[in-house]
């Protein structure tokens, strides 16, 4: 059996700089892979078959990003067995932190080691293009630039480990995605700017608090669910020096400058009645993402 984390992330900025004919948007994000993750395991069997099971029985289903993946490396590689794999899900669902299209990327990246199948990077990034956008982040990380469709990944030095303190408000949208990308209006446009500036100040060594934040979504956001508003004037409250939304949303995060602030804060918000993760940016380890181990 293997097993393998599947991290999170945030988006430092997320820019709509246009359209595709096709009617997605074009986007500049410098995305974060964060210590918060899920955990997969995979073992093989000799049947046919890709067997699926979660501790989250209402992502248990066909449409788990996990399954899919599964069976489109099976179908692609023509390999005569199967696999059961087992999702633990940790990373909050449609929270803006990337939880399925991680689980997406790992499945790819370890299934390929499973399975023997030598599949290589580029194989495997137009797999994962097939599956959603920001997987191929996941198969690249944990800090990068990802451009047009949110496919198109440029590694950058590493973020300092920096600590984060998350907050996911309850909103009820389906196909969050999808609906929070058709608020978005032209004059929401920018031209991607700040997205290179914040990605010059990772690469200079500078620490995540002196970073210039943004997130096309946040002001949509906080007009269409008071939730995220009240969470993010909580953590400012609470101590944050700086809040911004991961994603669509609805998940805010804020870096801190110490374990000791995180904690803090995250007592002010719990005595507020709010849930929320503290967690670490990942520094760069080659090879992290793919890296399983044999239990």
């Amino acid at each position: 059996m293997l097993t393998a984390k599947s991290f999170g992330k945030i988006n430092i900025t997320l820019e709509v700089i246009g359209r595709f004919p096709d009617g997605y948007h074009e986007i500049v994000s410098v995305m974060q892979a964060i210590e918060l993750c899920d955990i997969l395991s995979f073992k093989h069997n000799s049947s046919q078959n890709i067997n699926f099971q979660c501790n989250m029985p209402i992502i248990q289903n066909d449409q788990n990003l996990v399954f899919k993946a599964a069976r489109l490396l099976k179908g692609y590689s023509e390999h005569p067995y199967g696999a059961d794999i087992h999702l633990e899900k940790i990373i909050p669902v449609s929270s803006g932190l990337g939880g399925g299209s991680s689980n997406a990327a790992m499945t790819l990246l370890t299934l390929n080691q499973l399975w023997n199948l030598n599949l290589n990077q580029d194989t495997l990034a137009m797999l994962a293009k097939k599956i959603g956008s920001d997987v191929a982040f996941f198969l690249n990380g944990p800090s990068c630039i990802a451009e047009q469709k949110g496919d198109k990944i440029t590694q950058i030095k590493s973020v300092q480990p920096t600590n984060i303190v998350l907050v996911v408000p309850k909103i009820d949208l389906k196909e969050k995605t999808k609906n929070m990308y058709n608020r978005i209006s032209l004059k929401d446009h920018t031209d991607g700017t700040l997205s290179f500036k914040t990605a010059k100040l990772i690469e200079a060594g500078k620490l995540p608090t002196r970073y210039p934040m943004y997130n096309v979504f946040k002001k949509v956001a906080i007009a269409e669910f008071p939730e995220i508003s009240f969470a993010e004037k909580a953590m400012i409250e609470s101590g944050a020096s700086q809040v911004q939304l991961s994603g669509s949303g609805p998940s805010l995060f804020t870096f801190t400058k110490s374990t000791n602030e995180s904690k803090r804060i995250s007592e002010k918000l719990a005595a507020l009645g709010y849930n929320p993760i503290i967690s670490k940016t990942l520094h760069k380890i080659d090879g992290y993402l793919a890296k399983n181990t044999s239990v």
